[in-house]
């Protein structure tokens, strides 16, 4: 679990993933060691990553979108293995109501989505897919703070 300084670090790394050290800790009022060692500490237990987001139109992928998927659960495991194979996804998480898992995914062309949801579509135990592709990104944001940040 993360403390108040954890999240005032997480908080500056979701301004600007490549600000110094040096600077957060000056801010904060700590050691530049004590926020290397914090930010090594979050990392490693997968509190936070660390990565370039891209927009995926500006890298070659002309369509994005997601895709609710209704499973058989006998056959979870093996449908989340195969998923989490594919490079298309980027994106699985669990839902409640009538579908089971959302995929998120960016794909290169119509030919390469077409393959994308035949491959998804045989998987043993998918009942069911639904597939939205997105037309326009209104906002995205990734400063959404810690629950930390709420309680203060």
């Amino acid at each position: 679990m993360i403390d108040l300084l954890d999240s005032k670090i997480i908080r500056f790394l979701q301004q600007d993933g490549r600000m110094p050290y040096s600077r957060i800790a000056q801010e904060l009022g700590v050691t530049e060691p004590t926020v290397r060692t914090r930010v090594q500490k979050l990392i490693r237990e997968g509190s936070i990553q660390i990565v370039a987001m891209g927009d995926p139109a500006k890298l070659g992928f002309n369509l994005t979108g997601t895709m609710k998927v209704e499973v058989d659960f006998r056959n979870l495991q093996p449908i989340l293995a195969e998923l989490k194979k594919m490079n298309e996804v980027w994106y699985i998480s669990m839902l409640t109501g009538p579908k089971d898992l959302e995929l998120r995914f960016n794909v290169k062309s119509m030919m390469d989505l077409k393959d994308f949801t035949l491959r998804v579509n045989t998987l043993e135990g998918v009942i069911n897919t639904e597939t939205s592709l997105v037309v326009g990104i209104e906002m995205m944001k990734y400063e959404w703070g810690t629950a930390l940040d709420q309680e203060s």
